[in-house]
């Protein structure tokens, strides 16, 4: 507890490790549904009607990818709808109201990418004052420039080395 009740400002580096079991599935192929409803995202884009990027504060950037918000491919079998439906109407994963556009830094970039912090971190690029999200991106740059300087240019995917280790050591414990 600070002596003031008033916590210092400081950057947090928190090491996530993130679980998550799929059942088995068929390759990801893009249905005709993901297509069409990939091509109105960026029909909606290009009208000016939709942000190229859900975060859309001035550090997007290596284009639009469309990234799927409730339920991910993967996991389109496993999921119970009638759950889903208290928050959002899709009725499979490749729905429009499933479907977000980001940009690839604020989907799969490191540090920066949905798909490797937690969600409140992630969305928190979304609405800090321009002078935090400064302070932020300088954290980010020093973070990939010295504390791991062969991580800087590497996306979630470039990870799954790091996640067969850990699906390793929940094996050894589940056999225990």
């Amino acid at each position: 507890m600070s002596k003031d009740g008033i916590v210092k400002a400081h950057d947090s580096i928190r090491h996530l490790i993130d679980i998550t079991h799929y059942d088995d599935h068929p390759d990801r192929v893009e249905s005709s549904e993901f297509a069409a409803n990939k091509e109105k995202i960026h029909k909606k884009i290009a009208a000016g009607e939709l942000a190229p990027c859900f975060i859309n504060n001035g550090y997007c950037k290596d284009g639009t990818e469309v990234h799927h918000r409730f339920v991910e491919y993967s996991a389109g079998d496993e999921v119970d709808y009638n759950l889903v439906h208290i928050d959002s109407p899709i009725n499979n994963p490749d729905d429009e109201d499933n479907l977000e556009p980001i940009c690839k830094r604020h989907h799969i970039g490191s540090a920066t990418g949905k798909h490797s912090m937690s969600h409140s971190s992630w969305i928190l690029q979304k609405y800090l004052k321009p002078a935090s999200l400064a302070l932020f991106e300088a954290a980010v740059s020093h973070l990939k420039e010295h504390v791991y300087p062969n991580h800087a240019d590497k996306t979630h995917s470039d990870h799954r080395a790091i996640g067969n280790h850990a699906e390793n050591i929940i094996k050894t414990l589940a056999a225990k």
